[in-house]
């Protein structure tokens, strides 16, 4: 059966004294109106709040619907949130906004720890303010909630790709560029499936892709390159189609 998940900050505030099993009440406008107003749970249906740490699972109670101001509930599980491995590093160039906002949630869904934007020279304009971070948070958290994935990526600010690659620590980690001049991506996949690594980096260049001294300089980083197909896919469709044949594997 479906169980619906919502990311609940406070949520570690309410559970250290409880148990599987406790009846609990919370006092929160906003989660008892999605929970009621929006989804629209009855009696006995099981929902999931999770944060950063730990996700549970309550069965919401008949008190609920006699109380408009309450959410009363009963512990059916406590669960540490489960580390993701290997790490999955997301290092697209910078997309225009639109596109940028379905990297972020693809990332989320496909359960990616970290997000990286790179400033290349074919990115036109570093948009990412802080404002927009806070927006993208959100859609991070949306995916997270959809796809049941507890651990919401971390967002980085844009970076320049030489900075990045100097600054970045990549021990025991497997280091993928996807561009059509590369290995087939079955070799990719048949090595990951074979050889376990702490970390996976995947670079993704920007709508206007790397130009070649960017691809010199990551063969400078031992980064090897695959193709996704023989034909040349617009970024957002290499980040998906990269991703997830990567998460298939690992």
């Amino acid at each position: 059966m479906h169980k619906f998940a919502i990311n609940f900050e406070e949520l570690s505030s309410f559970v250290p004294d409880l148990n599987v099993g406790d009846e609990t009440v919370f006092r929160d406008y906003n989660l008892r109106k999605r929970i009621v107003d929006v989804l629209r749970l009855k009696e006995n249906e099981v929902f999931i709040l999770f944060n950063e740490k730990i996700n549970v699972e309550f069965l919401l109670l008949k008190k609920t619907f006699q109380n408009k101001k309450t959410l009363s509930v009963k512990i059916v599980s406590i669960n540490e949130n489960e580390s993701v491995k290997p790490e999955i590093i997301l290092c697209p160039g910078l997309l225009k906004k639109k596109y940028f906002e379905d990297v972020v949630y693809l990332a989320s869904q496909m359960a990616a720890v970290k997000i990286c934007p790179l400033l290349t020279s074919q990115v036109h304009k570093n948009w990412l303010d802080q404002k927009n971070i806070d927006r993208l948070k959100k859609i991070m958290i949306s995916a997270c909630e959809q796809s049941k994935n507890f651990i919401i990526p971390n967002l980085e600010k844009p970076i320049e790709l030489k900075t990045f690659l100097e600054k970045e620590s990549f021990d025991n980690s497997k280091k993928v560029c996807f561009h059509i001049s590369g290995e087939p991506l079955f070799n990719l996949l048949s090595e990951l499936n074979q050889k376990k690594y702490e970390k996976i980096y995947l670079f993704f260049g920007s709508e206007g892709d790397f130009i070649q001294e960017e691809l010199d300089l990551l063969k400078k980083y031992k980064i090897q390159n695959y193709k996704l197909t023989s034909t040349v896919l617009r970024s957002i469709d290499a980040i998906s189609v990269g991703l997830g044949s990567v998460k298939s594997v690992v």
